[in-house]
């Protein structure tokens, strides 16, 4: 009896010993612990308002975290240049999965009540896209149901990365509602004060004129000062405001002349920029 207790208990020494050396080799790991490095560099910079306004474009986002981090934003195990993957708010990421691993390691951002958080997560795209097919628990339905719940009725404590293109849509609605007053014509827009001052009639709130992400007010579309609405060709393509500043996702909102709002990658936004001429602060 002795000798068997003493084998499961040698047994059960292997299993922590097992375990412990695993979790700190992934504690330790190389790549990680770079991408902790940068996680804190992002922190700093999205509470420093004087670093945020000279993120417009990634190209610039990636040469104020070079600055910063003063290390490759590449992965040192791999060798591979970290990506970005806006649409699983990934901020950076592995590029393909580790030697030894079939996970990544990547940088997840997050908008809160307290602003904007980013995190070292193992992040797999796989087994998230196999994951979203697979049926619910009943037990996440119900988190689900309580958490809706309790936003619905304490909406400060939800985070809504969204708030950013309500606002851009309620001030493109202000410039609907300023055309039609104005015989279809387009308010001044070379300057986003005055801009800001003739639209201020049509809105509740001075706010929405921000960006509750950035901090960093709308852009109106210089080409459209005292434009004729009619002579436009194609309103659902000309943007009548834009964000100076791009979102941790690498994301930009962009508002059009006929009232829709949506989001621009960056090849997409260089593309706009080109084509319309638009200003960066």
């Amino acid at each position: 009896m002795r000798k068997k207790k003493t084998l499961w208990l040698a047994i059960l020494a292997v299993v922590v010993v097992l375990l412990l050396s695993t979790y700190v080799a992934f504690i330790s790991h190389p790549c990680r612990q770079r991408l902790k490095r940068t996680a804190s560099v992002l922190n700093e910079i999205w509470n420093d308002r004087n670093l945020i306004t000279q993120l417009k474009t990634p190209e610039g986002y990636q040469r104020i975290l070079k600055e910063r981090v003063n290390e490759p934003l590449a992965c040192p195990d791999t060798g591979a240049p970290y990506q970005f993957f806006p649409e699983a708010s990934i901020v950076l990421a592995d590029a393909q999965p580790h030697k030894t691993r079939k996970f990544r390691f990547a940088i997840e951002w997050r908008h809160t009540k307290k602003g904007e958080t980013f995190r070292v997560v193992i992040w797999s795209p796989a087994a998230k896209a196999s994951k979203s097919k697979s049926t619910p628990s009943f037990f996440r339905i119900l988190f689900e149901f309580i958490w809706q719940l309790t936003s619905w009725f304490n909406p400060p404590f939800r985070p809504r990365p969204a708030d950013c293109q309500t606002n851009l849509r309620n001030v493109n609605m202000a410039l609907m509602m300023y055309i039609q007053d104005y015989d279809e014509k387009f308010p001044p827009m070379k300057n986003v004060a005055r801009t800001q001052l003739v639209l201020s009639p049509y809105t509740h709130n001075m706010g929405i004129f921000f960006c509750p992400i950035t901090k960093q007010p709308y852009r109106p579309n210089p080409q459209l000062h005292h434009k004729p609405l009619p002579t436009l060709y194609y309103p659902a393509e000309t943007p009548s405001f834009y964000e100076p500043v791009i979102h941790p996702d690498g994301l930009r909102g962009v508002a059009y002349a006929d009232g829709h709002v949506r989001f621009a990658t960056p090849s997409q936004w260089q593309t706009i920029q080109k084509r319309y001429k638009l200003p960066l602060p």
